[in-house]
């Protein structure tokens, strides 16, 4: 981002560590990737929902060279094993994620 003009703020929080994940050598990263197994997969959904009071996700079973049939497979199991959690799961917003209140000086 340094350098880029409109993404000033983002090249400054990068630069400070405030960026948040930026990729695989983030230690965050892997909390937040919905990759490795299915009991992983939810692992990881529960730990998003916590930290960001998220209620929907999207994901990509196809990418970076992944095969039709490869694709197909993981989408299968994720519908099987994980997306029947992901459905019961709580997804409230919590306390912390709620706008707060305007202060007028």
């Amino acid at each position: 981002f340094d350098g880029l003009k409109g993404y000033e703020r983002y090249a400054e929080r990068q630069a400070t560590g405030a960026g948040g994940p930026t990729g695989g050598d983030s230690p965050a990263f892997g909390e937040v990737q919905f990759i490795g197994t299915p009991d992983q997969i939810i692992a990881n959904a529960e730990y998003l929902q916590e930290m960001t009071s998220t209620a929907e996700i999207v994901v990509l079973f196809q990418y970076g060279g992944i095969d039709d049939v490869s694709a197909e497979r993981s989408m299968h199991m994720f519908a099987r094993e994980v997306l029947p959690v992901l459905h019961a799961m709580p997804a409230p917003l919590r306390d912390e994620h709620r706008p707060q209140p305007a202060v007028v000086a």
